[in-house]
C-alpha cells in the first residue's frame, strides 16, 4: 500500500487519473494501474490518503496516517522542516522532534 501511494503521489495528476463512473464504481486508470494488485478496498485507502494529505493533518487509518507521516518526514526536500504535531504515529513524532533537533 504505502509503495502504490509513494507512486500514486509522485505521478498525480499526469500519470493516473480516478474518473468516477455511473454507480458507485471507479474506473481506475493509469500508468501504474497494473503495476500492483491490490484489492477495491486498499484502492480506495490510496484514494483517501492521496486527496485528503494535503487538507487534513490527522487520520484515524493506520495505514494512511503512516503515508502522511513519511511524506511529511521528507520535507527536508523542500526546506521544510517537519512539525511533530503533524505527524500521525508515534514513532513519526519521534522522528520530526530528532529532525527539529
Amino acid at each position: 500500500m504505502s509503495t502504490a501511494w509513494s507512486l500514486r503521489w509522485a505521478n498525480h495528476p499526469r500519470h493516473m487519473e480516478i474518473r468516477p463512473i455511473p454507480g458507485k464504481e471507479k474506473k481506475r486508470k493509469g500508468k501504474h494501474e497494473n503495476l500492483f494488485q491490490i484489492t477495491d478496498a486498499q484502492f480506495d485507502l490510496l484514494e483517501t490518503a492521496c486527496n485528503w494529505h494535503t487538507e487534513t493533518t490527522h487520520h484515524q487509518d493506520p495505514t494512511i496516517g503512516a503515508c502522511w507521516d513519511a511524506d511529511r518526514l521528507d520535507l527536508g526536500r523542500v526546506g521544510i522542516i517537519p512539525d511533530a504535531k503533524y505527524m500521525n504515529t508515534v514513532l513519526g513524532r519521534q522522528l520530526a522532534l530528532k529532525i527539529k533537533g
